[in-house]
Formats: structure tokens, C-alpha cells, sequence
């Protein structure tokens, strides 16, 4: 069974609950309360990258754990 997990990681100390994640990539990102947090299975690499250069706080990166994306 292969299980696919999200490629990024939202850093709670860090997320100020903005919302530009879940603009910029709505089907990779949701709120939870007043943090941001990546769905998985999202795994379109252009769309977090976006993602993650539109944080204004720098609170999204790639998680170490997973496997890299392919395009």
C-alpha cells in the first residue's frame, strides 16, 4: 500500500494564519483554526513551491521525512 504524505511542513510558531497558502494552492492548504496546514496527497511541486515563496513569514518548507517530487 503506498501511502502518499504532503511534501511540506507549516511551522506553528512561526504561521500568523494569513491564508496566502491556501490562496496561492487552495488544494494544498487548509485552515485550522488560525493556522495554516498542507493537505495530503498535495503534490503538485510548482504549487507549493509558490506556496512557499508567497509566505510572508516563511513558515512553509519542505519536509525532510518525505520523498522529493517529481514533476
Amino acid at each position: 500500500m503506498n501511502v502518499k504524505k504532503t511534501p511540506t511542513s507549516v511551522n506553528p510558531q512561526t504561521c500568523i494564519g494569513c491564508g496566502t497558502c491556501t490562496l496561492v494552492y487552495p488544494e494544498g492548504y487548509e485552515m485550522e483554526g488560525v493556522l495554516a496546514c498542507p493537505k495530503k496527497n498535495a503534490m503538485n511541486k510548482e504549487k507549493h513551491t509558490e506556496a512557499i515563496k508567497e509566505c510572508p513569514v516563511d513558515a512553509i518548507s519542505w519536509s525532510e521525512s518525505d520523498e522529493p517530487l517529481t514533476p
